[in-house]
């Protein structure tokens, strides 16, 4: 007899360091800087906010830390076939790594360093990568943005008071969090958010963020959101070399 969800749930191993969810996306024009050859060839279908990972967290003066490789690679045991079907082909298009076949892979290290540290609630890879959808769809990101007209523009900044007053409006938190970077175009260092992550409870609520003082943005100067047209001129762009790597990572 094949042992029932809730019976497997109590077998493993849980983790109790973690309060909250990080729920991180990223904009691919943005993020792509740091690997240009790899993100070149973005296919058609990516036009949008991709996920960047779902991370159990916790809050406190060390906030900036989170839990990580909860199980050692035994116990992780991997397997693409049990990302079933019916969420493995909307994850190569809302979840991709570099755009270049190596979905798997990503797939495989989020699970193994992030998932496996909350099978207190999602004790299984499928439920990991089907929340993570889901939520991906209630929480539109673009929804968010497009609310307060910021739009991809080359030459048009924004400034992080009308992004926050955006996030908001739509998810009625008042704190969200960000990643940024400095990019020269045409001779002028532009500010990009590259990433976006919004804080959730263990119900999977919308909350405010903890104060993360290690991201990289810096709210008195504007913000830029490039357009997918970018991967076209890629020649013509190139990291700022202070550029620091993912955070966290």
């Amino acid at each position: 007899m094949s042992s029932s969800p809730l019976i497997l749930l109590f077998l493993l191993p849980l983790s109790t360091s973690y309060n909250f969810f990080e729920f991180v996306r990223q904009w691919p024009p943005n993020a792509c800087f740091n690997a240009s050859q790899q993100c070149k060839f973005v296919p058609p279908n990516i036009n949008t906010w991709t996920i960047r990972g779902l991370w159990p967290s916790h809050k406190g003066h060390n906030s900036t830390a989170y839990p990580a490789e909860c199980g050692n690679s035994t116990q992780c045991n991997f397997l693409s076939e049990a990302v079933a079907e019916d969420v493995a082909t909307e994850l190569h298009e809302k979840w991709p790594s570099n755009y270049k076949g190596k979905d798997t892979r990503t797939w495989e290290n989020e699970y193994c360093n992030h998932g496996m540290c909350a099978r207190d609630i999602l004790w299984n890879q499928h439920l990991y990568f089907a929340k993570a959808l889901s939520l991906h769809a209630e929480l539109d990101l673009e929804t968010a943005l497009t609310s307060v007209d910021i739009i991809p523009d080359w030459y048009k900044p924004y400034s992080f008071g009308r992004l926050e007053y955006g996030i908001r409006k739509v998810f009625r938190v008042n704190r969200a969090s960000y990643w940024c970077r400095f990019v020269q175009h045409e001779g002028k260092t532009k500010q990009v958010v590259y990433q976006i992550s919004l804080c959730l409870d263990k119900r999977f609520r919308v909350r405010d963020c903890p104060v993360m003082p290690r991201h990289s943005c810096n709210k008195r100067e504007r913000f830029y959101l490039l357009p997918f047209n970018m991967f076209n001129t890629l020649g013509n762009i190139h990291e700022d070399v202070h550029e620091e790597g993912w955070p966290w990572e």
